[in-house]
């Protein structure tokens, strides 16, 4: 049972993401909503337990809170200009010679 529902919400999911800016119902939504969604589908439908498979996966959520924190980081470096200072300094470096 948990198979058939896990093979239709995925199917579902992946149809959502390839159509999502043409069919007006999704139009709205993002691609991260419909992700959400789905977890919350298999959720309710107890494919996914919310103690096992999702407060008990430690690891998880630390990469999971790592990820969005070098994330968050990049975009504000990238907001100060930090990346283009650095390619202008190391650019004349690397592209020594006629190439």
């Amino acid at each position: 049972r948990d198979e058939r529902i896990v093979i239709i919400v995925m199917s579902l999911t992946i149809i959502f993401w390839a159509t999502y800016e043409r069919v007006s119902f999704l139009s709205h939504l993002s691609t991260t909503m419909i992700a959400l969604g789905s977890v919350g589908v298999l959720l309710a439908m107890g494919v996914l337990n919310l103690k096992k498979n999702v407060a008990g996966n430690a690891g998880a959520w630390s990469t999971f809170l790592w990820f969005s924190v070098l994330l968050m980081f990049s975009g504000r470096l990238k907001d100060l200009g930090v990346f283009d200072y650095l390619a202008n300094v190391i650019s004349p470096a690397v592209c020594v010679g006629n190439m």
